[in-house]
């Protein structure tokens, strides 16, 4: 089966102590109860479609060397780099009811500067930064954290949306924390200590890419100024996507005849067997396309742009285990996009 290739861009260092590496970004969505188009679907296509999923190898850890270990260490022995992406946390405590901006999409600052004294290489702490996301109906939820191993004061964090996006509902949960626009300033942080700051991206166009996170500025205890850090995270089509439920067999014909000109087409493989659930799962995970209606050996899928409503539709016609796929929107180079992202492989 093709599936995404996801590649996402390092977002800079700190005097090369801090890297960073990302890891494959949550999955969305869960089994889906069967309907009458997918038994329909049964009688065209064939296979099962499973793929193994590599397991990570690695050594034991002693139990004393952990029981040894400093709290500090304890934190962040799964933050082996500066930004690290993983699923949301339900458990953490959320941002909501700190200090926030409103709901409507944020105005940018200007970015911080210091005069202050900057602090020898022996005195500059080593900050870690933490991305979370978790797509919501009508945006992408972002927690940005922040976790130094010693105390750091006067945190300023620069967040940044991606092109052709906004943020929205910027919060921080740190004591006495505040926020202006995309600027959050904190006091001061405790060592091993996570300060989160919770945002929303909205898409306000046909967003094609960029990064977000935010860009931290802090000074040691002693007040002197330290490198400021980044943490950044790609942008990906499913992150402002959402299936176009709403899209009917009837409704889709118009809207598909007039986005021929924001057309791109694919030749989609499956190398495991093409099945009802492979095809669904393929286009579902890479762009949150839902399987609307099934005649004979065609099919059409529909998702939206969140909050924008921008529809993005798909005609497949089914050829052994290939999909000939049409995409449409009204913006061309979206749906080139989406057709390559679609033919990625692993």
């Amino acid at each position: 089966e093709d599936v995404q290739d996801t590649t996402e861009e390092a977002a800079g260092n700190n005097n090369g102590e801090n890297t960073e590496e990302h890891v494959d970004p949550m999955a969305v969505g869960g089994p889906m109860k069967p309907t009458k188009n997918e038994k329909f679907m049964n009688d065209i296509f064939g296979g099962d479609g499973t793929k193994k999923k590599k397991k990570r190898k690695g050594g034991d850890r002693a139990e004393e060397a952990l029981r040894r270990a400093q709290e500090a260490e304890k934190a962040t022995r799964d933050m082996t780099t500066e930004n690290t992406v993983v699923a949301i946390d339900p458990t953490a405590p959320s941002a909501a009811g700190a200090s926030s901006s409103t709901g409507a999409a944020v105005v940018n600052v200007s970015t911080p500067t210091s005069s202050g004294p900057k602090a020898s290489p022996e005195n500059i702490v080593k900050v870690q930064t933490n991305i979370q996301k978790n797509p919501a109906p009508d945006c992408l939820r972002v927690r940005f954290g922040v976790m130094p191993a010693a105390e750091i004061r006067n945190v300023r964090i620069m967040l940044r949306a991606p092109p052709k996006c906004a943020l929205t509902g910027v919060a921080c949960n740190a004591p006495k924390s505040s926020v202006n626009g995309n600027l959050v300033e904190i006091p001061m942080v405790p060592a091993s200590a996570v300060a989160w700051t919770e945002f929303g991206i909205r898409a306000e166009d046909f967003p094609q890419g960029g990064m977000y996170g935010g860009e931290v500025f802090y000074c040691n205890a002693k007040g002197e100024e330290c490198p400021p850090i980044r943490g950044a995270q790609a942008l990906q089509l499913i992150d402002v996507l959402r299936p176009a439920n709403a899209v009917t067999g009837e409704t889709f014909g118009p809207s598909f005849g007039g986005m021929a000109a924001g057309e791109s087409r694919v030749q989609i493989k499956f190398n495991d067997g093409l099945s009802p659930d492979v095809l669904q799962k393929h286009i579902g995970t890479i762009g949150n396309l839902s399987i609307r209606q099934v005649r004979g050996k065609e099919c059409v899928a529909a998702a939206q742009i969140v909050p924008v409503g921008h529809l993005v539709l798909a005609h497949i016609t089914v050829d052994g285990n290939n999909a000939n796929t049409i995409i449409r929107s009204n913006s061309k180079e979206f749906s080139e996009v989406m057709a390559r992202m679609l033919n990625k492989k692993d």
